[in-house]
Formats: C-alpha cells, sequence, structure tokens
C-alpha cells in the first residue's frame, strides 16, 4: 500500500511538471485561452487535433504534442483503471 502510494505521488509530481512545461511551451503558441486549462481533458484532446494545424511552424510543437500524449494517457488511467467495468 505505501509502495502504490509513492508511486501515485511521484506520478502526481510528473504530471505537474509536465503540465508546466506544456504550459510554457504554450505560451508562445497561437491556442485560446479557453483551452489552455491542461486539467480537463477535453482540451488535452482538442489540443491534440488542433495544436499541430495552429501552431506547425513552432519549433516546439512536436515536444507539445509529446507532453500532450502522455497527459492524457495519464488521465485515462485514472478515469479507466485496470479491473474497473466503465467500459
Amino acid at each position: 500500500m505505501v509502495n502504490n502510494l509513492k508511486e501515485l505521488a511521484d506520478e502526481t509530481l510528473r504530471a505537474a511538471v509536465r503540465r508546466a512545461e506544456l504550459q510554457e511551451i504554450m505560451a508562445e503558441m497561437d491556442v485560446p485561452n479557453m483551452r489552455r486549462d491542461l486539467n480537463k481533458f477535453s482540451n488535452l484532446s482538442w489540443l491534440k487535433r488542433n495544436l499541430l494545424v495552429l501552431n506547425g511552424n513552432h519549433p516546439q510543437v512536436s515536444e507539445a504534442l509529446v507532453h500532450i500524449r502522455v497527459l492524457m494517457r495519464r488521465e485515462r488511467k485514472v478515469m479507466f483503471p485496470k479491473g474497473s467495468d466503465a467500459i
């Protein structure tokens, strides 16, 4: 149980750092204000679809997309843990 809590805390910290890095990259990008909240899965999904279209020439767009994919994967794990009957 203690290991699970430590792993969860570590994963939460890594996600927070990733969000902060993504916010920093997006500060220089053309992104609507309503889509800058990275705590909403719908915004991560929107960014995944549209960031490259709006900012294809930005030097860090690929790095931003990697951050988005990792955050989405983490959110899916939280929403649908292994063994859940959600789907």
